[in-house]
Order: structure tokens, then sequence, then C-alpha cells
């Protein structure tokens, strides 16, 4: 992808369009911070750089500061999942027949069942 090909770029500021890139990059909703994080795992001094030029912050520091620059562009940290799952009915309605067959042909319990045989000892 172009964003690495200006990760590993010995000038990076030669690549045309790469600081709209990066601004992109955190800007958008669509690069969430899994993508930021495996990006300073494979590329932590470039990316770390390349930061700091765009950003106009010389003292970024890509460990420490990485997680207050995704939250202030609102990048949770966390993935947000939904509270429940939204089943079609369809779906659902065979598994509730489902159950009821299991529950249906499980046998009453008859009487006392035998002790299982396990090892024996000659």
């Amino acid at each position: 992808t172009k964003i690495k090909t200006i990760l590993v770029a010995e000038d990076w500021q030669s690549i045309e369009g790469a600081e709209k890139l990066i601004l992109h990059y955190l800007e958008s909703k669509n690069i969430n911070a899994f993508i930021w994080y495996r990006l300073a795992a494979e590329y932590p001094n470039s990316l770390e750089k390349i930061l700091q030029t765009v950003l106009q912050r010389p003292d970024f520091n890509l460990k420490n500061d990485l997680d207050a620059l995704l939250q202030e562009y609102d990048k949770p940290l966390e993935p947000e999942l939904p509270e429940i799952a939204s089943v079609p009915v369809h779906l659902h309605n065979l598994f509730q027949e489902a159950l009821g067959e299991v529950h249906k042909s499980k046998p009453k319990s008859k009487g006392q069942k035998k002790a299982a045989k396990g090892f024996q000892t000659l």
C-alpha cells in the first residue's frame, strides 16, 4: 500500500501526497487504532519521525504518545461491540426447535446407573 511505501522510503517527503495520506489515516473513521498499532510495530522509527513532521510535534514519542494521539483523532483504543448480537428470526426459531428436541429426547433417569468400570487390579 502507499502508506507502507511512505514508511519505508528514505525521503518520504519526496513522495507526492505523503503528508496528506498520513493526515487522512489519522482523520478517517475507517482507519482504526489496530491499523496504527500494526504500523507502529512494523515501522516504529519511520512512523515516529513522519508523525513528528506532519503534526509539527518534534518531541512526539511513538511509545508514549500514540494512544493519546489516537484518542485525539477519535479512534477508540478498544473495538466497540454491540450489547447484543442480532440474529435473524428464522435462525432463532430453528435454535428454539432444536432445544425443544434435545430436551424432549433426554431419557428420564430410571433407577441407579451401573458403576463405571475403570482399571482392574490384578
